[in-house]
């Protein structure tokens, strides 16, 4: 990403990058309970989410490495490797059709 930067411009791309971090950190720290109570969204329902997108990114890794490259591209250029099948996809829609119940124990 910065293989065509001199030092001094490395050196400045490294230190926004850092602080640019630094800042979103301790927002999140310190605002992302009052966000996450805004809009309703619970720890359990977090956790859900974020392992659904952390099994995604890895079934993706996984079909990339064992896909015979086809022509099928997407706009961007890249090959398209969805990590859901075409059936769970809602038509003309980019979000996936699926239902999670979560239950809370009594």
């Amino acid at each position: 990403m910065t293989a065509g930067y001199d030092d001094a411009r490395r050196r400045s791309t490294l230190q926004r990058a850092i602080i640019t971090a630094v800042v979103v950190l301790i927002a999140v720290t310190a605002l992302g309970s009052w966000i996450m109570r805004l809009y309703g969204i619970t720890t359990p329902a977090f956790r859900i989410a974020g392992g659904i997108i952390f099994l995604g990114i890895g079934d993706r890794k996984r079909q990339r490495s064992t896909l015979i490259p086809c022509s099928k591209t997407m706009s961007t250029g890249m090959p398209a490797a969805p990590s859901l099948p075409r059936s769970a996809w809602s038509a003309g829609r980019m979000s996936p059709r699926l239902r999670l119940k979560a239950t809370t124990p009594a």
